[in-house]
């Protein structure tokens, strides 16, 4: 048994803080970590060709069982695709991914589309990642409803020739 209450009273803070740590840690990494993520290039009503690669900024941590991700849309809940062959990895708090827009250099010119960033949990994360390897091996993108995550940054975009 401790006598001396100093040390009691010493214990029982180091107890707290590793509590209100611990608890902290855990909050943050369910609800993502991420405090904010931002699409920087295109900006809102940018014109853009059909191959166009995006840039973005984060500040915070994205947990290991959060994924942020790229979708570019067309403004329906069903009609999305994941974009950038799998999930962003920001360096620095910046981040590039390459985008489609539309068909080919030849189609959907005029269109407008929408370039979501969403964070996700593994389940989706997994979904999205079977999603790119399906296309890969068979050559067929096909479009998928906007999937469960929280979107923290959406532009609008129109596409132009090229």
């Amino acid at each position: 048994m401790i006598e001396d209450k100093s040390t009691t009273l010493f214990l029982a803070g180091v107890g707290l803080v590793l509590i209100v740590t611990t608890a902290g840690c855990l909050d943050s990494c369910l609800w993502g970590g991420l405090e904010e993520a931002k699409i920087t290039d295109p900006t809102d009503g940018q014109d853009v060709k059909n191959a166009y690669t995006v840039h973005g900024t984060t500040k915070g941590d994205i947990c290991e069982d959060s994924h942020l991700w790229l979708l570019v849309g067309i403004d329906s809940e069903s009609q999305w695709w994941p974009q950038g062959g799998g999930s962003i990895t920001p360096i620095d708090g910046k981040w590039s991914k390459s985008a489609l827009f539309g068909g080919g250099p030849d189609f959907n010119i005029g269109e407008e589309f929408q370039i979501v960033l969403l964070l996700v949990d593994e389940k989706v994360n997994e979904d999205l990642n079977s999603w790119v390897e399906k296309g890969k091996r068979t050559g067929d993108w096909p479009a998928i409803n906007l999937p469960s995550g929280e979107i923290f940054d959406k532009k609008d975009v129109t596409r132009i020739k090229g």
